[in-house]
């Protein structure tokens, strides 16, 4: 299954194929996602992934090599499908484009008067 297969939820938010680039870069992601006192130095992360990382391919390869589809359970995106999807996900870029502009005009609004109190 690749990327492109899956809904658009699940491909738009740490989609990633399992090869060795793919689960080193969530890796190295989830632990600098975690508190500041608790991450690992990236060439620590490093050097387990590529300590670990034979023996956790060969063990997925082999379940997955076991592993049969059931009947009508894979069911491979349309390209229709695939189009609506980049056209909501482009109009919903362009809304929160339009968003900010729009903030950012209401931000140069008139600065204060030299006597009126500063809000802060």
């Amino acid at each position: 299954m690749e990327t492109n297969d899956l809904p658009p939820v699940l491909a738009q938010f740490q989609a990633a194929t399992f090869n060795n680039k793919e689960m080193r870069k969530l890796l190295i992601n989830i632990n600098n996602s975690i508190g500041e006192e608790e991450i690992l130095p990236e060439e620590t992360v490093t050097q387990y992934f590529d300590k670990f990382w034979p023996e956790l391919e060969e063990k997925v390869t082999r379940i997955l090599e076991g592993y049969t589809y059931e009947e009508g359970t894979e069911e491979s995106r349309t390209s229709e499908d695939m189009i609506k999807e980049i056209l909501d996900l482009s109009r919903s870029i362009a809304r929160g484009i339009g968003k900010e502009g729009e903030e950012e005009e209401e931000e140069e609004e008139t600065p204060p008067e030299e006597d009126e109190e500063l809000p802060f």
